[in-house]
């Protein structure tokens, strides 16, 4: 029986098929662009409805008799009616984008993962170890090509996995500059000037 398997992985190779079983865990992608076609949809319907409306709300209003518009107040109907429907799409799409993300998780906890976990990271001579109780990885120093700082997370690119490091995980700014610190030490010196963000920070 085969205890070991070997192979060349190309580069971004696995994340062109883990959608395939993201998509059966949460049952499907098709109705993820659902929300940006009733955007898009709401954007071409209301703008028209309610430029119909206008004239005869202003008449009710002004007191003045109703007239027809303008042929110029139409051309701006339509440009509205267009930049509705793009933003109806987009704000659509990232909600169906959530919801699918959300049924993926929770597809998982229904699978026994844990909602939360306690995870270490530690600098180690091979590199950046990050263990929980139910799997580790390790990144090793070459691999990690720029660290970012978001708001609440420190983004870690290793390669192809951005590792995210919560800021909570430090018991105060003078630890969480020595952490990142060390991490940029590890680094290539490419790699450290693309992180420049992170090198002000621990420049305090």
């Amino acid at each position: 029986m085969a205890d070991e398997a070997e192979v060349d992985v190309e580069l971004g190779e696995g994340a062109k098929v883990a959608p395939l079983i993201q998509d059966k865990l949460a049952g499907g992608s098709r109705r993820a662009p659902l929300g940006g076609m009733v955007g898009m949809v709401a954007g071409l319907v209301v703008v028209p409805m309610l430029a119909t409306l206008i004239p005869y709300i202003w008449a009710k209003v002004t007191g003045a008799p109703i007239t027809a518009p303008a042929a110029s107040y139409w051309g701006w109907v339509t440009l509205a009616q267009i930049g509705a429907a793009v933003f109806g799409w987009e704000v659509g799409m990232q909600l169906g984008q959530r919801r699918h993300y959300a049924r993926y998780l929770d597809a998982l906890a229904a699978r026994g993962t844990p909602r939360r976990l306690v995870t270490r990271f530690r600098l180690m001579d091979e590199g950046l170890h990050v263990e929980s109780d139910r799997a580790s990885h390790l990144a090793h120093w070459p691999s990690l090509l720029q660290i970012e700082p978001a708001e609440t997370h420190w983004l870690i690119q290793s390669d192809t996995l951005t590792i995210a490091l919560p800021r909570r995980a430090f018991a105060s700014p003078d630890d969480e500059r020595s952490f990142i610190a060390g991490l940029l030490a590890h680094m290539t010196p490419a790699a450290r000037e693309r992180s420049a963000a992170a090198v002000k920070f621990t420049a305090g």
